[in-house]
């Protein structure tokens, strides 16, 4: 798909629904340095949540549902002087071993923010 109006080139693939995936790989750390903010995800009870730190403070943990595999969703409710951005899209980044190294975060407002594993 590719919007020009919009700088936006998509290659989409069918991704296979999953009920449940161990989140236990994801929990650590993570640095975007192009927001200058943090993001840590834990995993807890079978679950996943995520909590978001940067310019504006420190976020409420957000639980994390898996849609896929490596594709997560977490369901934001904070704002600033609009709407809430509604769901955020993450997609977990592998290096050849299978160890996740990072992950791309987006949504409607925000799309491909890269963050770095650091824990």
């Amino acid at each position: 798909m590719q919007r020009e109006s919009e700088n936006l080139t998509v290659h989409a693939r069918r991704l296979q629904p999953v009920e449940w995936t161990d989140p236990t790989p994801l929990a650590g750390r993570y640095w975007s340095a192009e927001l200058e903010a943090h993001l840590e995800i834990e995993a807890r009870d079978g679950a996943a949540f995520a909590v978001l730190e940067g310019l504006y403070g420190k976020g409420p943990m957000e639980r994390m549902y898996a849609l896929a595999e490596d594709v997560w969703i977490i369901t934001s409710r904070r704002a600033l002087d609009a709407a809430a951005p509604g769901d955020w899209t993450v997609l977990v980044e592998r290096d050849a071993t299978g160890a996740v190294t990072g992950l791309r975060v987006g949504c409607w407002l925000a799309r491909g923010l890269g963050y770095r594993r650091t824990s």
